[in-house]
């Protein structure tokens, strides 16, 4: 664990050193563009693999399935996260909502139960608006499942399944790359799991989906 830890929290001399969070230089050639990309990407998704604890990604998937409506809440880049996964999850007949504005996410809490399941999403896991619905969901005993990165933060602390994504970005980035590749690795898991816990029915569904989006089409 320990081993998981130092390798996700791992950095670069290089990017110690500035003061933005850039992966290349202004002098860079598109093959040296290209090569850091791809070696980013791909230290990206190896580290965040190997965070994974297989008990917690399952305990997730079943507060999922289980749930009567699921709730999804992220903003700014996390947002394009919960996007995502809200379509990929309709897509099957699950019942998601989501806002991308904070303050309607907000209200979401008036109406949830403890029948419900949060996914919070929030790279920082100190978003301002996110870390007082994570107390508020705690407060209805309403269960929430968060992915953060790996550093002690509220929202993963308050969490009935916390789940961790390298900790790979300054607070000063110029856009989520690293954060977002990870996010959309620990989703994309989440919904593998939850088609597969009833994978006829959600294959059907997901023929049911395409079939009914192709009547706009005509």
């Amino acid at each position: 664990s320990d081993l998981k830890m130092n390798l996700a929290q791992s950095h670069s001399n290089e990017q110690h050193d500035l003061d933005v969070d850039i992966i290349f230089n202004e002098n860079d050639d598109m093959i040296s563009l290209v090569d850091k990309g791809c070696r980013l990407n791909m230290n990206t998704v190896l580290k965040t693999y190997q965070l994974i604890d297989v008990s917690d990604l399952e305990n997730a998937i079943n507060l999922l399935c289980n749930a009567s409506t699921i709730y999804l809440f992220g903003v700014g880049g996390s947002s394009v996260i919960a996007n995502d996964i809200e379509q990929k999850l309709i897509r099957i007949g699950k019942k998601v909502i989501y806002n991308n504005d904070l303050h309607i996410q907000m209200t979401f809490t008036q109406s949830m139960t403890k029948g419900d399941t949060a996914l919070i999403i929030s790279y920082s896991g100190t978003t301002a608006g996110l870390v007082d619905i994570s107390k508020i969901l705690v407060e209805k005993n309403i269960p929430y499942i968060s992915i953060t990165q790996i550093n002690q933060n509220l929202i993963s602390k308050n969490s009935t399944v916390a789940l961790r994504v390298p900790s790979e970005e300054k607070e000063l980035r110029i856009g989520a790359v690293s954060s977002r590749i990870s996010s959309f690795v620990i989703t994309d898991l989440l919904y593998y799991g939850v088609f597969k816990k009833n994978f006829d029915k959600n294959k059907d569904n997901l023929i049911d989906s395409r079939n009914n989006v192709s009547i706009l089409k005509k």
